[in-house]
């Protein structure tokens, strides 16, 4: 099946020195590449490009450049969008190896594409470079309006609330909390006689009734034996 916008360059033809190539689009071919990527309008399409051979196959360096409408993810209102892509793809030879045959990558690994039938084609390349370069959400002014009466809250709106807004953000600056930090935040606040001692370890309950002047014995929890035997010996 032949692309939208294809711009064959035979191989045979692209030696050691750099080759320009210059390729633009005729308005069917923007109208037909608009109804493949989902666009509203593909306005202007085109591609500075330099071609040269090298060890591992067709170097294609350059930069793709337009203007298209995009449909807004939330409305489907018109969203202009400009290309200034950079591209940088090796169209490699067939490979004849085998699924299991492992294949080594060279340091500076470009995305590639199969020669087929001793030709590269250009125009499909830049295409798809265009495409990948869009938003894949795009937004238009009423965006955030329209999904807020719908009840959709914003990032912000969804900030953690209280101490863990406060933790969140030394989290994000990276500063380093204490341990317990994050249990100190969660436990609820409590007051008056419900605060004495509870929850607290027995130690700290000692410790605060011997500073009363009353015996550990009254905090210390025994087995009902334990504490009848305790209380006939205070008699």
């Amino acid at each position: 099946m032949t692309p939208e916008w294809s711009r064959p360059e035979k191989i045979d033809t692209i030696g050691e020195r750099e080759k320009p190539v210059s390729i633009d689009t005729t308005a069917d071919e923007r109208r037909a590449l608009a109804g493949r990527f989902g666009l509203l309008a593909v306005e202007a399409l085109s591609a500075d490009l330099v071609v040269r051979r090298d060890a591992a196959g067709i170097l294609v360096t350059g930069t793709v450049r337009g203007s298209v409408v995009q449909p807004c993810s939330v409305t489907g209102e018109p969203v202009p969008a400009k290309v200034d892509e950079p591209v940088a793809l090796r169209f490699v030879e067939p490979m004849g190896h085998g699924a299991d045959e492992e294949i080594e990558l060279s340091e500076d690994s470009l995305d590639t594409i199969e020669i087929e039938g001793g030709t590269i084609d250009l125009g499909e390349a830049a295409a798809e470079t265009m495409a990948l370069s869009l938003d894949p959400f795009p937004r238009s002014p009423n965006a955030a309006a329209t999904l807020k009466e719908a009840g959709v809250i914003s990032e912000e709106e969804a900030r953690p609330l209280g101490a863990f807004a406060g933790l969140k953000a030394k989290l994000e600056e990276g500063v380093t909390l204490p341990v317990g930090a994050l249990r100190s935040a969660q436990a609820p606040p409590t007051s008056g006689k419900a605060d004495q001692g509870q929850g607290r370890p027995d130690g700290e309950k000692r410790r605060e009734h011997y500073q009363a002047g009353k015996p550990p014995r009254e905090i210390t929890q025994r087995s009902g034996a334990g504490r009848r035997e305790e209380q006939r010996e205070s008699q």
